[in-house]
């Protein structure tokens, strides 16, 4: 299709993220917001350490750079037209990146969304550093889809855990 990654998120269609916040109002509705929410965070959670702990079945990580080239970079195709991102510091301790626009946050936000794009997208960035050794740590002070002015990464590798 020739199409932007812009136009694709933003489709007139229910494909994908009009789909997604048309489905909450469903749940929502049935189970209130707090309710759906909370089932609705869960179970992404799940898909993604499920993805996570195929990943690593596959590939395990051995080192923080084996992290780093998986979860904390902004190179696969996909991320380099989603985020406009820099990385501030990548050692073999710590990986800082700084994300100053973002498609996903643009989509939600736009659409009046950001808490659930929060839940969707988000959350899941912790989610995956846990899920893939134990010895990485996640920390954000600051998202775009809070309405902060940029995303602050911070992963760490704890060697004695």
């Amino acid at each position: 299709m020739d199409i932007t990654y812009e136009e694709y998120f933003n489709a007139p269609i229910y494909i994908p993220h009009k789909g997604i916040i048309l489905l909450t109002k469903i749940l929502e509705d049935a189970l209130g917001k707090e309710e759906a929410h909370r089932r609705i965070q869960k179970k992404v959670e799940e898909i993604y350490r499920d993805a996570t702990h195929r990943s690593r079945a596959n590939k395990p990580v051995e080192g923080f750079k084996d992290f780093q080239s998986r979860w904390a970079n902004i190179s696969t195709p996909l991320m380099q037209r989603v985020l406009e991102a820099e990385i501030l510091e990548s050692t073999l301790k710590v990986h800082r990146m700084r994300v100053h626009k973002c498609l996903f946050a643009e989509t939600f936000r736009s659409m009046g969304e950001s808490e659930l794009g929060y839940i969707w997208e988000c959350n899941n960035d912790s989610v995956m550093a846990e899920e893939s050794d134990p010895r990485v740590r996640m920390v954000r002070t600051k998202t775009l889809m809070q309405g902060d002015d940029c995303c602050d990464c911070c992963w760490t590798w704890k060697e004695d855990e």
